[in-house]
């Protein structure tokens, strides 16, 4: 399979414990990377089709997306806090549609 080449901008700290693990593991740290971001999707994909697919996933789904059921589990939260938490569930909705698209 052909590769294309990508740049990113990550912290140095992301970028030692990637180190470390190439290290321990014997790989290039280019082959390490890749295999961090496949796991990674690989869960992000598994921790959306729980959403979907499983009671507590849906309710989950459900009191994230009302805001007053929110602020009444949550009370003790930041207001930064809690719109972290919203913009991380708009984030799994819009992926969440992407996912589809490409699963079909």
């Amino acid at each position: 399979m052909a590769k294309q080449v990508v740049s990113v901008r990550i912290s140095d700290e992301l970028l030692d414990r990637a180190q470390k693990i190439a290290d321990r593991t014997g790989e290039s740290r280019s082959e390490c990377i890749e295999r961090l971001i496949a796991v990674g999707a690989d869960s992000a994909a598994d921790a959306h089709r729980a959403l979907d697919s499983t009671f507590l996933g849906r309710l989950a789904s459900f009191v994230l997306e009302s805001p007053s059921l929110m602020k009444l589990l949550f009370s003790d939260l930041k207001p930064s806090e809690y719109e972290a938490l919203r913009e991380r569930l708009k984030h799994i909705k819009s992926s969440r549609g992407t996912n589809r698209k490409e699963e079909k």
